[in-house]
């Protein structure tokens, strides 16, 4: 995980024409981890999860380019699971906005790559059930897990 140091705001990862790489975390513009194996891992997830939801009418999943920024502890903070799931109901008229994501998800799967640390994945995962997401998957591809 490699970090930046100049601090940023969500506006300013929004205003980034390179966003989708990165996610904010304490003000620092953090990479995001991605390998051949993880992105098809999370495409195939996101894939699945999409046509059950779907067809269903459940509510909404989206992909790894979506922005979280959930966080009560941390408003400014985004992160980017690998899929988002969010039940219909849990919208307001039913419309979405611009921008990142303020809604708590109800899901967020999250798949290793291979330069993840352990420290850094279990982080994240305390992170979402702190913001009050009911489910968070970790996905390892080498174990397949």
């Amino acid at each position: 995980m490699h970090t930046a140091t100049q601090t940023c705001t969500p506006e300013d990862l929004l205003a980034m024409p390179d966003r989708k790489g990165f996610e904010l975390v304490d003000g620092r513009l953090v990479a995001i981890n991605s390998g051949t194996l993880s992105s098809w891992v999370g495409g195939e997830t996101f894939g699945l999860l999409a046509s059950h939801v779907g067809r269903h009418n459940l509510g909404i999943v989206w992909p790894a380019d979506n922005g979280l920024q959930c966080f009560p502890d941390d408003p400014a903070k985004v992160r980017r699971p690998d899929v988002t799931f969010v039940a219909g109901d849990r919208f307001a008229a039913g419309r979405l906005s611009e921008g990142f994501l303020r809604v708590v998800p109800d899901l967020v799967v999250e798949v290793i790559s291979a330069n993840d640390l352990a420290r850094d994945v279990e982080r994240k995962v305390a992170e979402y059930l702190d913001a009050g997401v009911k489910l968070v998957w970790v996905v390892d591809p080498d174990t397949r897990t």
